[in-house]
């Protein structure tokens, strides 16, 4: 069968690029013919660098974090952009004018995972297949998430409740997507594992030594501060697990932030680099769905918060499906997490189950 995933496979994000070639490349050890589509939508745009990092707010930090994406954002995009034409089948380039078109040589379109059912999605919809109506294949959903449910207050929601009706098959990666799901299609359709999950990627990293020297603790920081600072979370981290050597990982291209907690900070880490780090770890702190997801497949102890609003609830349904006491959101959670020494490295094995159901769903929907 031949396949096109519809994904953010351009975007300058490790998790983002990482899901879309996992999903590759499990679909291409089932037999089957796959391309990233190389669409990317016509309102996509990154925050300005002035509102993404409160320049007017704290000048000279934002000078600080200028210097940094002048210095080391170009080397990023070019570490990316290598990655994505290397490592990814990518189709021709898809445009609006031409998407149906070239959506229909295809037996079957995917679209997923990340957030791609997300408010920014909720106006084009190119993610839920929008002008597709006649496509003669199966359109499938695996592993989409919505960020935050607000379905009923959706302008466009008879419209999109039409377009996931007329899916072949329907899946979501957390709970809040799946109740976005029902609110729109009154379906309850099943919860799947992210891509990242069904692939080892192995095929990335053998034969790769660590880039760093000795034990070190690895900190994948995306949005603001846990409440009582990251700085007092890295000390009590330090002195849980007896490393004094912090490792961080900055996507410099996006938001560029500076750790002065950090021995060590990589601003241009490309996604093969940033999976290595996480495969030598020690420990891992991090905000980032996808920072716990690589913790768990590599067997990483690990503590993950959460902030803001728009990452809550990736991180609660990990949190009430599967038990993870190691989702913290200050300081006082922290503690307690360490000092119960959570066994966050035995995790993957909770959710294996899932992993396995999320295989046979993809496996039956492209039967």
């Amino acid at each position: 069968m031949k396949i096109g995933i519809l994904t953010y496979h351009f975007a300058i994000n490790y998790g983002a690029v990482l899901q879309c070639y996992a999903l590759q490349q499990y679909l291409k050890s089932l037999g089957h013919e796959v391309e990233v589509i190389n669409f990317i939508p016509q309102n996509y745009s990154r925050k300005r660098f002035w509102h993404n990092n409160n320049l007017r707010h704290d000048f000279v930090n934002g000078i600080r974090k200028m210097f940094l994406k002048l210095k080391y954002s170009s080397g990023m995009r070019k570490s990316f952009s290598g990655f994505v034409s290397s490592r990814l089948n990518l189709s021709e380039s898809v445009y609006y004018t031409n998407f149906s078109d070239a959506l229909n040589k295809y037996d079957a379109v995917i679209t997923g995972s990340d957030q791609v059912w997300g408010p920014s999605r909720w106006n084009d919809l190119c993610y839920f297949f929008d002008n597709m109506h006649d496509y003669r294949g199966r359109k499938i959903s695996y592993a989409p998430c919505c960020a935050i449910n607000r379905a009923k207050n959706i302008l466009k929601r008879d419209e999109i409740a039409v377009l996931l009706s007329e899916f072949y098959s329907l899946s979501v990666r957390n709970k809040e997507t799946q109740n976005f799901v029902f609110d729109l299609t009154k379906q309850k359709v099943p919860i799947v594992s992210d891509p990242t999950l069904l692939y080892d990627f192995s095929d990335l990293t053998n034969g790769i030594k660590s880039i760093v020297e000795g034990n070190y603790i690895l900190a994948y920081i995306l949005g603001a501060d846990i409440n009582g600072g990251n700085s007092e979370a890295i000390e009590l981290i330090k002195r849980h697990t007896g490393i004094d050597n912090v490792i961080a990982v900055v996507l410099t291209e996006n938001a560029p932030k500076i750790f002065k907690w950090a021995t060590k900070t990589f601003y241009s880490a490309s996604p093969i680099d940033w999976l290595v780090l996480f495969k030598y770890a020690s420990f891992v702190y991090t905000d980032s769905f996808h920072g716990v997801m690589f913790s768990l497949k590599n067997r990483k102890p690990f503590v993950t918060y959460y902030k803001e609003k728009n990452r809550a609830s990736r991180f609660l349904d990990l949190k009430q499906r599967f038990g993870f006491n190691n989702i913290v959101t200050d300081m006082v959670e922290l503690k307690e997490s360490l000092s119960n020494n959570y066994d966050a490295i035995n995790y993957i094995d909770r959710i294996q189950e899932n992993i396995e159901q999320s295989k046979l769903f993809l496996k039956k929907s492209l039967d």
